[in-house]
C-alpha cells in the first residue's frame, strides 16, 4: 500500500506539471532552453558559493562534510511524502508501531488521492486547449544536414567499402538522436569520470605503489564490467533494432557479413574512444608507471574487441 501511494502522487504531480507546461510555458524552444540554463547556472552558482563559504569557515573536511549535510536538511522536512513513507515503514517494524504506520499510510494515500482529483479536474478543463496549443505551434524551419560526420566516418572507416560506411553515418544519427540511448551513456560515463577525477584525493594509496596499482586494476575491470553492460544494452540488439525495416538492408546492395561488420565497427570503435580515455585518465591520476599503463591500455583494447565481437 506504502508503494502504490507513492507512486500515485509523483506520477499525478508529473502529469499536472507536463499539463501546466502544455497550456502555459513558451512555445519557442529557445526561450525554454535559455530560461532553464540560466535557472540551472544560477543553482549551481549558489550551490559552489554555499559550499566555498562553509569550506572557508571550516578548516577541516569532516566539519565541511557535515556543513554539506545540514544545507541537505530540506530532505527530512515532515511534510514530504518521502518521510511518511519512510517513518510509516520504520513505524511498522517496532512493536506498537501499528497506529503511527497506519496514521502514515492514510495521510500518504489521502494526499495522493487528492492530487489525484486535482489533476484529472485540470485535464478536464485545459487538456483540450493544451493539445490544441501544442498542435498548432509552428515548428522552426529545419536547417540543412550537417555534412562532417560522413567525412569523419570515411577517414575513420578507411578499410570499409561505401555502403558499409553509409550503414555506420546511419548508426550514428540514429543514437545521437534519441536521447534516451546517449543520455544514459553520458550519465554513466560522467559519473565514472567524476570518479577517476577524485582519485588523486586517495591519500591511503598515494605512498603505496602496491596499493596504486592494485586500485588501477581494479579501475580496469569495473570499466570492463560496465562496459560489458553497455554493449548488452546498446550493441547487442543493434540488429534487432531495425526492426520491420530490416527489409531495406535485404535490398541493399550489400552482403550481410558487411552489415554485421559495420557493426562491430561502430561498436568497437565507440567502445574504444570511452574507456581508453578513462583508462589513462585512471592510470594519471593514479600515478602509474607507463607499462603498467601501456598493459592497462592493451587489456582494455583486448575487452573492447572481445565484448563488441
Amino acid at each position: 500500500p506504502y508503494f502504490l501511494a507513492f507512486a500515485l502522487l509523483p506520477g499525478s504531480v508529473g502529469a499536472f506539471l507536463t499539463l501546466m507546461v502544455a497550456r502555459y510555458a513558451p512555445t519557442k524552444r529557445k526561450t525554454v532552453m535559455i530560461t532553464l540554463a540560466v535557472l540551472l547556472v544560477t543553482f549551481l552558482l549558489v550551490f559552489v558559493a554555499r559550499a566555498l563559504l562553509v569550506s572557508g569557515k571550516a578548516p577541516t573536511a569532516e566539519r565541511w562534510v557535515m556543513s554539506i549535510f545540514q544545507q541537505l536538511r530540506i530532505s527530512n522536512l515532515p511534510f514530504l511524502p518521502s518521510q511518511w513513507m519512510s517513518r510509516g515503514l520504520l513505524s511498522a517494524a517496532y512493536p506498537g508501531g501499528f497506529k503511527d504506520s497506519a496514521l502514515y499510510l492514510l495521510v500518504l494515500v489521502s494526499n495522493a488521492l487528492a492530487m489525484y482529483v486535482v489533476t484529472a479536474w485540470s485535464y478536464r478543463h485545459l487538456y483540450r486547449f493544451a493539445y490544441d496549443r501544442v498542435r498548432s505551434a509552428g515548428t522552426a524551419p529545419r536547417k540543412r544536414s550537417k555534412t562532417w560526420l560522413p567525412t569523419v566516418v570515411d577517414r575513420v572507416f578507411f578499410p570499409f567499402s561505401g555502403p558499409v560506411k553509409v550503414l555506420l553515418v546511419k548508426d550514428m544519427r540514429v543514437f545521437s538522436r534519441d536521447p534516451l540511448q546517449w543520455l544514459q551513456v553520458v550519465i554513466f560515463m560522467g559519473l565514472l569520470s567524476i570518479y577517476f577525477a577524485n582519485l588523486q584525493g586517495v591519500k591511503v594509496f598515494s605512498n603505496s605503489p602496491y596499493w596504486r596499482n592494485l586500485l588501477g586494476f581494479f579501475n580496469v575491470a569495473v570499466t570492463g564490467l560496465l562496459l560489458s553492460a553497455f554493449t548488452s544494452r546498446f550493441i547487442f540488439p543493434l540488429m534487432s533494432l531495425e526492426g520491420q525495416k530490416f527489409w531495406i538492408l535485404g535490398l541493399a546492395p550489400i552482403e550481410r557479413s558487411s552489415i554485421l561488420w559495420g557493426k562491430f565497427a561502430f561498436s568497437l570503435t565507440g567502445s574504444l574512444v570511452v574507456t581508453l580515455i578513462l583508462t589513462s585518465v585512471s592510470a594519471y591520476m593514479l600515478s602509474l608507471d607507463p607499462l603498467l599503463l601501456g598493459l592497462q591500455m592493451v587489456s582494455m583494447t583486448i575487452i573492447c574487441f572481445g565484448v563488441s565481437g
